[in-house]
């Protein structure tokens, strides 16, 4: 018991102060007139500081389906979590204070050390997220299939493999482009990756209002979103079933048709921007396949 409040209690603290600097990012945002690419120099640590604080949020719940034998991963995790999220969150937070870029930055050496190392503790964070998805699909459950233990174990393997493979799209962000390369050839100061499939970082872009991705070019950014944060709509979707005192057998059909619907939803924005074509994109069969998604998640 003493390990669990341990872990609960730092993840807790982060949560806390993730809160409080979304707040403060938010202010800043109102008084601080610099802009950086069209945006609020601002704008990049308050959606971290919210997406990371959501996470910290729903961790203590992924990792309290561990065992007896596990709690020793669990309170690894939690600490190197917030090691690594406090790390990349100060790196964010600084370089917007200085009015310059966090990610893809590597124009002076000391950017691309604070980028390098901001990279580092992300995929530590990342692995150590694995190591719990590992140990969740491992342990069995204690009781039966239609358990309110089954079914949240259930959700915390749909949730952590689509977080997983929604945090691993950075690693396509990261990867400089062709044109970027050549230009590193010829000595060029220029940011290393991109968001974008079909151009560059242009400020100028039309963008989709409240998320900020392009409206013109493909945006790996939406399948990030969709992936990282599917757990919390599967969490919320398993919380108003026992809440409402459903079946346990539609919920957990509905968890399956949730994950099926969110996973597509993922693959789906992921293949469209590496086509190169924005989500608001009316061409081929994506708006079908998102109808049917959507439709899948609201069922």
């Amino acid at each position: 018991m003493k390990t669990t409040q341990t872990f609960r209690r730092s993840l807790n603290i982060y949560t806390v102060v993730a809160v409080f600097g979304a707040f403060i990012t938010a202010i800043l945002m109102l008084i601080d007139p610099r802009q950086l690419l069209g945006e609020s120099v601002w704008l990049k640590p308050f959606k971290f500081w919210v997406a990371t604080g959501v996470y910290t949020l729903s961790l203590p719940w992924v990792l309290g389906l561990l065992g007896e034998n596990r709690r020793k991963l669990a309170e690894r995790t939690a600490t190197v979590t917030v090691i690594g999220l406090a790390i990349e969150l100060f790196a964010i937070s600084l370089q917007a204070g200085r009015g310059v870029r966090s990610h893809f930055n590597v124009s002076t050496t000391g950017d691309a050390v604070l980028y390098t190392v901001m990279g580092v503790a992300i995929m530590v964070v990342w692995f150590m997220a694995l190591r719990v998805t590992i140990a969740v699909f491992r342990d069995p459950a204690p009781l039966g299939a239609g358990s309110r233990f089954h079914l949240r174990r259930l959700t915390a393997r749909i949730g952590m493999v689509l977080f997983l493979a929604g945090a691993l799209t950075g690693q396509l962000m990261a990867q400089p482009t062709e044109a970027q390369i050549a230009l590193m050839k010829t000595g060029a100061k220029v940011d290393s990756g991109t968001h974008f499939v079909g151009a560059l970082d242009v400020g100028a872009m039309e963008k989709i209002p409240l998320v900020g991705w392009s409206a013109e070019v493909g945006d790996l950014r939406v399948a990030h979103f969709l992936g990282m944060h599917a757990l919390q709509i599967l969490m919320a979707l398993l919380f108003l079933g026992v809440r409402w005192k459903v079946d346990a057998r539609v919920i957990r059909r509905s968890l399956v048709l949730a994950g099926v619907s969110s996973a597509v939803l993922f693959a789906t924005s992921l293949t469209q921007a590496l086509l190169a074509e924005s989500l608001v994109s009316v061409r081929g069969p994506f708006p079908l396949v998102y109808a049917a998604a959507l439709f899948g998640l609201a069922w």
